[in-house]
């Protein structure tokens, strides 16, 4: 009897059954979008490799790639442009490895890459900048460039070592070439392991800070030099932590960035802080016409919600816009230029005044500096510090103060603590100032008396050093 027409012979069915297996089992092992192995198939060829390295007596290294400022894409060119973008990425990164060698998707923006037989941890490393070099590259998306970096984490096995501790390595080094200002490749040692340790006990005590009321903020107040008055209040978070353990923001601040934590703490500091200057105003008398200054991340800055909060903020507890200042670091304008001058125009919308912290220590030039609608610069500590002694640091913070001048910026110096510097900062026409000079970051109570209490009514501030010395701070308190 013949197959009737249209039906498949049991050849053809065996064939069709074995290339629908074929292609179940590729999906099941490579990523969809990039077409690289997948994590699943990632570690086993790296168990592969671990068990041939211990018959050969070589080793095998392990990259971790994690593409620099990659939120940034998605959220101003869209998930579509950011899957374009992955792959683009996932060619290169294939396309300049060995024969041989593994190029797996890890997951979101990060790639690992398995070198079987190497040397030594100098080949790795090197092999390491080959790809970041590979990267380097300007890539055409949607008819404009994007300039790619990565940070790199790398590790090489040794005996006894297993597949999942030389992902975990490669993943420490990789958040440390993070945080020593990313586009480098940083290699794995025993300091990195302790520090994820401690990095992942933060974060657990970080995720319960809120709800246990753990979080608080001081106060420091900001001068005029023209007035020798108190001008405003910069808000500053500070983790009491039942445990007695000493925190500092330089510590826990990355860590709420990274995990996405900063966006509801953010929220918290802007609501108390907002609080706090409406008790204030209720309570002292004599209170003057303060404005309140608040920092605000990149994470911050990239939720669509951001507005609205603020907005609603600042009407429940009747303050106007005009009484807060938003300050942004200079060097996270400068990774989306487009984007944060959109974000900082919605914002100046409201009537609340922009400021760019820490600045002289990002990258910014005159050109884009001009088009941020930004109020006043903020001068980094570290060129203060210099002051008057140091040439290169008065060069600095003179031709920022004509810079800013040129623009119609006000200057803020931050960390002054001498007079020396104070004198040299008023000479060259700075606006205002804060430090430990003339008060330490202060809590609410304590901030209050001072306002009440501490009067400048000399321009050398000699009246708030006699104040500050009372209650025992000396005149120049090491940071």
């Amino acid at each position: 009897m013949e197959p009737s027409r249209g039906s498949a012979s049991p050849r053809a069915l065996r064939a069709r059954l074995a290339a629908s297996e074929e292609q179940l089992s590729r999906q099941a092992l490579h990523d969809p979008l990039t077409e690289l192995p997948n994590r699943a198939l990632l570690s086993d060829r790296l168990e592969q490799a671990l068990s041939r390295t211990r018959r050969s007596g070589r080793k095998v290294g392990v990259l971790f790639l994690d593409l620099d400022r990659f939120k940034l894409v998605n959220d101003t060119r869209g998930h579509l442009g950011g899957d374009a973008l992955l792959k683009v990425v996932a060619e290169r990164l294939a396309s300049a490895v060995r024969p041989g060698d593994t190029v797996a998707r890890f997951g979101g923006d990060e790639f690992v890459v398995v070198c079987e037989d190497v040397r030594d941890a100098a080949e790795a490393t090197s092999l390491a900048d080959r790809l970041r070099q590979t990267l380097a590259a300007p890539i055409d998306l949607d008819g404009g460039q994007l300039f790619v970096t990565a940070s790199v984490g790398v590790t090489v096995s040794e005996k006894g070592d297993s597949a999942e501790r030389l992902l975990r390595d490669a993943d420490g080094a990789m958040y440390r070439a993070k945080e020593r200002g990313r586009a480098r490749t940083e290699l794995f040692d025993e300091a990195i392991r302790t520090k994820a340790q401690n990095r992942l006990s933060t974060e657990l005590a970080l995720r319960q800070a809120l709800e246990r009321h753990e979080l608080s903020l001081v106060y420091q107040p900001i001068l005029s030099f023209t007035s020798s008055r108190v001008s405003g209040v910069e808000a500053l978070l500070r983790w009491n932590r039942p445990d007695g353990v000493n925190t500092s923001p330089a510590e826990f601040i990355p860590v709420a960035e990274e995990t996405g934590l900063v966006v509801p703490i953010g929220t918290w500091v802007f609501a108390e802080a907002c609080r706090q200057l409406a008790t204030w105003r209720r309570t002292i008398r004599s209170l003057p016409p303060l404005w309140l200054s608040v920092n605000l991340s990149t994470r911050q800055l990239l939720e669509p919600e951001l507005l609205p909060v603020l907005s609603a903020t600042l009407t429940r507890h009747g303050i106007e816009a005009s009484a807060l200042v938003v300050e942004i670091t200079e060097s996270v304008l400068m990774e989306d230029v487009t984007y944060f001058i959109e974000v900082l125009s919605a914002l100046k919308s409201l009537g609340v005044r922009l400021a760019v912290d820490d600045f002289g220590t990002g990258y910014s030039s005159l050109e884009y500096l001009k088009r941020f609608p930004i109020d006043a610069l903020k001068i980094d500590r570290t060129f203060v510090d210099g002051l008057p002694a140091d040439s290169h640091d008065s060069a600095i913070v003179s031709a920022i103060i004509a810079m800013a001048r040129a623009l119609g910026l006000a200057v803020v110096a931050e960390g002054v603590e001498t007079a020396e510097q104070l004198a040299t900062l008023r000479s060259l026409g700075c606006d205002m100032g804060q430090g430990y000079y003339w008060s330490k970051p202060l809590p609410p109570d304590d901030l209050a008396h001072w306002l009440t209490t501490a009067r400048v009514d000399r321009a050398d501030g000699s009246i708030i050093r006699e104040f500050m010395k009372q209650i025992g701070i000396p005149e120049r308190v090491a940071r």
